[in-house]
Parts: structure tokens; C-alpha cells; sequence
């Protein structure tokens, strides 16, 4: 049968001679995957009839994988740069698969180690010799395995792997491997744990000296046990480096569209601060498309998706070392626990908070002195505030993907809209958090919009709003309809297309705002929900329309507030002005 030898290289002109010396008279191909050496281990590795595939490097597993797939023969034998088959092993591999009878298709071959030129006592045994198609690779960053379903059968000779010749090569490799290996700790779900730094040293300098009874051999077995242990110091080192420099990053905002709106700054702000972290964003299903066309959000969870405890299963494998609630309540409170984060951050406001967040900010949001905006800022602040203020701003913008622009485009081409005169979108409806005009005062302003200015005038709703849209199209017939029954993002080319947008305190005109369009917002006075807190973002003209009366109330509206009907003595005139003068601006 043929028998191929598999191997990946780079800058192995050292060793490499020595290893094709030991196989290339007796096997039946050499398959080497090079990832761009600088030195001549191409040129030995031709000297030797290999055949040479120059590559990128994509980690252990997958280059050996890909070498492996370019074995002809029915046999492979896998072996690295720096090991030599011995005559006896040679004849024991040619024996098995020139047998009649083959017992097993994948076997392991004892390995004895030299260091520094020295043989050791250290002997492993690994999987070397593989029918075609037995198996692959796993795809760790560092120690990669030979993956089978096979029985495995073990051989009696050994192979010899010539480590480091030199502690000038130990150490070349060392940064390399160190690094790999902290990258692979934390593909795991490892944390950075200051016990297992202190610990783990010791350990594998127990390992070595003891274990691999480095103690027989002298000076140059405790030097081997002191690299081991210095390698695990470093090791984790690069892990917490990782971790502070590159963190996982899960926040979390999962109420309304508006909220979300307001929270894009800060999205795009913790990216600033740590341009190679992962970062997730926790949504409710219907914000799930302004968020995942955020160039810099790696991954977003809808939690409307899972049962709580397959919630809980997917945040804990995104493997958080920081989690930010925007907003808190105690279900998000107990996912920040469950997350495992080292560091929990949240507005310390409701009791429960106080428990579930370790690094909060005392925020009493309804006193409404800031926008929601700089409040969510805050807690980003809260993570590192140096790196805060060295970081450049978020940016608040939203991106249309170009089938919500497609479809936008197609709506105001069979509308016949005017591209000559000015478009007003106006979105009438609320999901009633806050205090609006009602559709009967939204039909009168149409009205009077119609009467006064030579514009376009596009109205738009909801899936849920389809009934009142009904009820404006027997009121007002020469004006168009749009209901959004795909995502937000659909409503939301609608209004980039428009000039002018109108509607109250509610999540389509947070997303004008940030679309950068003219507005005309209507507001209540109410504190907790005024123009201070959920004031609108962007950078185009925003006039703001609110009753005349002082209203008191600090929350909600109160049906025993004097001026509670105060929407109702608002003057639609002063909406159409305040139009014109939009317009008159530009």
C-alpha cells in the first residue's frame, strides 16, 4: 500500500533535513504545507521530492488538516519538523501496512524528547500513523489533536522529537506559543484567575522535575522544569492581558426602540475604547435589525428567542468579562449575575441592583437632568473612564441595509411622490409611553398642512397601527400610506427619503433623529418624560412642540392633573409654522 507523509513548516531549515533524511527513501510522497518561510526549508523540502503548498497561516489544526487533505496515499504518516523515524520504527510501520492483516487503522507512536542536544526521560505517546480519511485534526490555536472514532493501536518503536537545540531557539518559540496557548484558554471560556498564576507554575515545574523525572537529568532538567514553569506564568499573564485589552463585552438594552436609539452612542463609544473586543448586544426581537447593521457589534442575541435558561446557556458561552446594562430591571439583573462577568456594570436605582451589579453608578434617571443618551454614557464611562475620555466619541447613526432602500425607493416611485416638492413622513401613533396628539388632531394638522404648503405628505404606521391607518384613508385621501410589515428598518428608508419628519416622543422619530432629519417633535412636559430626557439626536434642525400649561407631574400623566387634557389646547398652527420655518431655514 502507499504511504504518505504529512507535515506542516515554517523556518525549519535546522531540523528539517534530519526528519526527510529519515523517510524520504521509503515512503511514497512527502506533503509539506509551508506558511511562507524566510529561510531555505523550501529549498530542502524540494531537495527531498516534497511536494511544497505555500499558505497562510490558519493555526495548528487547520495547516496540518490542510496537508492532510492532499495525501494520495492509503497510509499517512503525520509527523512534525523536528522529529526523525528510526530504522526500527521505519520497519515496523511498513510491516503493519504491507500486512494481510491490519488490526487497526489508526495507531500511536511513543515519542522520546530531546532538549538542548540531551536525552531526556520525558515519553509521550501520539498519533502518527493514520489510514486515509480515520480522522482529523481538531482546530486548537495551540496542542492540536488527532480527532478518530477509530480504536487505536499502539506501536513499539519510537520516534525521536528534537525539541530546542538551543535556549535562543527555546525562546523564539516561546512568545509565540505562549501567546497561542493564552488565545486558546480563551476560546475555552478560561478566565484569568490570580490563584491559578501562582499556582500553575509550580505545578508544571512539578511536572518536569518530578513527574518526567527531570530530577536524573541534572542541570539541564531543571533548567527544562523552570522554562515549564515560567511558560505557565507567562502564559496566564497573556491571558489577563487579553482579557484587559480585548475583552468580551456583552450589553444589554431590551427595552423599547427609542431606548435603543439613544444607546447607539455608546455602542459605538465602548468600541472606541477597545477597538479588538468582542462585543454582543442583548435585544428585544423587533430592535434586532438596527442593531445588527452596526459595523462594530460582533454578535447580537435576541432574547425573545430563548427560554431563560437557553438564555442563560448562550450568554454564558459568549464568555463575558464585562456586562453593561443600559437598563435594568430584575430579570436583566439576574442575567448579569448568571453571565459571570468579573465586572458588572448598571445604574444602581431599584434594590435588586444594588446585588446584581459590582462596579454601578448611582443614576435616578426619572429626575430627568440629562438625555437618556448621556446617562447610558455614563455607565459606559463606569468601565474605564481614562480610556473614556482618551477615546474618540461615538457615532450616533443607524445603517439601511439596501433592501430597506430598495423598498423605499420602489414605495415613492409607485406613490408617483413629487421629487420636485418637499416630503413631510408624519408617524401619528405611539406605543403610549408618552403623552401624544390624537388621531383626530393628527388629521386636522394634515389638513391644514395640505391647505398651506405645496408638499408631499406620507404617512406611516405599524403593522399594529393598520386599523387607524384605515381609518386616515377614509378622512384624508390625497396623501400616502406606508405600513411597515417587515423590520424598522423598512419605516425607517421611508423617513430617510423624506425631508421633514413629525411625530411625538416615540422610537421612529428617535430614528429620524438620527437619520439626520428635520423634525417637529411633540412632547409632553411631564419631567420623566420631557424633552431634557428623551430629547431627539442628530444632526438636522429639531423644533420641539409641548403644551403651553406648567404641568407638574413628575412621571406620568395623572387623570387628576388640572391640565390634564393639555394636549388637546395645543394650537396645530404652531405646528405648520414651525414647519415653515424648517423650510424657510434651509
Amino acid at each position: 500500500m502507499k504511504i504518505s507523509v504529512s507535515m506542516i513548516t515554517y523556518n525549519e531549515e535546522n531540523k528539517l533535513e534530519k526528519t526527510l533524511k529519515s523517510v524520504y527513501n521509503w515512503v511514497d510522497e512527502i506533503v509539506i504545507v509551508d506558511s511562507y518561510s524566510s529561510d531555505k526549508t523550501v529549498e530542502i523540502a524540494k531537495k527531498y521530492g516534497a511536494k511544497v503548498y505555500i499558505e497562510d497561516w490558519k493555526g495548528f489544526g487547520k495547516q496540518k488538516n490542510s496537508a492532510l487533505e492532499k495525501c494520495t496515499g492509503d497510509w499517512i504518516l503525520l509527523i512534525d519538523a523536528d522529529e526523525e523515524i528510526t530504522e526500527n520504527l521505519r520497519d515496523e510501520i511498513l510491516n503493519i501496512i504491507n500486512s494481510d492483516k491490519i488490526e487497526k487503522n489508526v495507531y500511536k507512536i511513543p515519542r522520546i524528547s530531546w532538549w538542548f542536544g540531551k536525552k531526556t526521560h520525558e515519553k509521550d505517546s501520539v498519533i502518527r500513523l493514520v489510514k486515509k480519511d480515520s480522522g482529523k485534526y481538531n482546530e486548537k490555536e495551540v496542542h492540536e489533536e488527532f480527532v478518530t472514532k477509530e480504536n487505536i493501536g499502539v506501536l513499539k518503536n519510537s520516534i525521536n522529537h528534537y525539541t530546542y537545540v538551543s535556549l535562543e531557539e527555546y525562546f523564539m518559540k516561546f512568545n509565540k506559543y505562549t501567546t497561542l496557548a493564552a488565545l486558546e484558554l480563551r476560546k475555552k471560556g478560561r478566565k484569568f484567575n490570580l490563584g491559578r498564576l501562582f499556582f500553575e507554575p509550580i505545578r508544571n515545574f512539578l511536572k518536569i522535575y518530578i513527574g518526567k523525572k527531570g530530577i536524573l537529568e541534572g542541570y539541564y532538567g531543571f533548567l527544562r522544569a523552570i522554562l515549564s514553569g515560567m511558560y505557565g506564568i507567562v502564559r496566564y499573564s497573556k491571558l489577563y492581558l487579553l482579557e484587559k485589552e480585548n475583552p468580551n463585552i456583552l450589553i444589554s438594552r431590551t427595552d423599547k426602540i427609542g431606548d435603543l436609539v439613544l444607546s447607539v452612542p455608546s455602542f459605538s463609544k465602548i468600541r472606541n475604547m477597545y477597538p479588538n473586543a468582542k462585543i454582543a448586544i442583548l435585544v428585544r426581537n423587533y430592535n434586532y435589525d438596527i442593531v445588527k447593521n452596526l459595523p462594530y457589534i460582533d454578535e447580537v442575541i435576541k432574547i425573545d428567542d430563548y427560554s431563560e435558561k437557553e438564555l442563560i446557556k448562550k450568554i454564558r458561552k459568549f464568555n463575558a468579562n464585562i456586562f453593561i446594562a443600559l437598563f435594568t430591571n430584575k430579570f436583566i439583573g439576574k442575567l448579569s449575575i448568571k453571565s459571570k462577568a468579573k465586572y458588572r456594570i448598571g445604574p444602581y436605582s431599584k434594590l435588586h441592583s444594588f446585588f446584581s451589579y459590582n462596579k454601578g453608578v448611582f443614576q435616578k434617571r426619572s429626575k430627568s437632568i440629562k438625555n437618556e443618551a448621556e446617562y447610558n454614557l455614563d455607565l459606559i464611562k463606569r468601565v474605564d473612564g481614562k480610556l473614556f475620555y482618551n477615546s474618540k466619541d461615538g457615532e450616533s447613526k443607524i445603517y439601511l441595509g439596501e433592501s430597506n432602500k430598495k423598498l423605499a425607493e420602489k414605495f415613492y416611485v409607485e406613490k408617483r411622490i413629487n421629487k420636485k416638492l418637499k416630503t413631510i413622513v408624519i408617524h401619528p401613533f405611539s406605543g403610549g409611553s408618552a403623552k401624544n396628539l390624537t388621531i383626530e388632531q393628527y388629521i386636522e394638522l394634515i389638513k391644514r398642512i395640505k391647505q398651506e404648503l405645496d408638499i408631499n405628505v406620507v404617512v406611516t404606521g405599524g403593522i399594529g397601527d393598520k386599523a387607524k391607518i384605515d381609518y386616515f384613508r377614509k378622512k384624508i385621501i390625497d396623501v400616502n400610506y406606508f405600513i411597515g410589515k417587515r423590520s424598522i428598518l423598512d419605516l425607517a428608508a421611508i423617513i430617510n427619503k423624506g425631508d421633514i419628519f413629525i411625530g411625538s416622543s416615540t422610537g421612529p422619530t428617535h430614528i429620524a433623529g438620527i437619520l439626520g432629519k428635520d423634525i417637529v417633535a411633540i412632547y409632553p412636559k411631564i419631567k420623566a418624560q420631557s424633552k431634557i430626557r428623551w430629547g431627539v439626536l442628530g444632526n438636522g434642525k429639531v423644533e420641539y412642540i409641548e403644551p403651553e400649561e406648567n404641568c407638574k407631574e413628575k412621571y406620568k400623566c395623572n387623570e387628576k392633573c388640572e391640565y390634564y387634557d393639555c394636549f388637546s389646547k395645543i394650537k396645530l398652527e404652531k405646528i405648520v409654522i414651525k414647519i415653515k420655518k424648517i423650510i424657510d431655514e434651509e
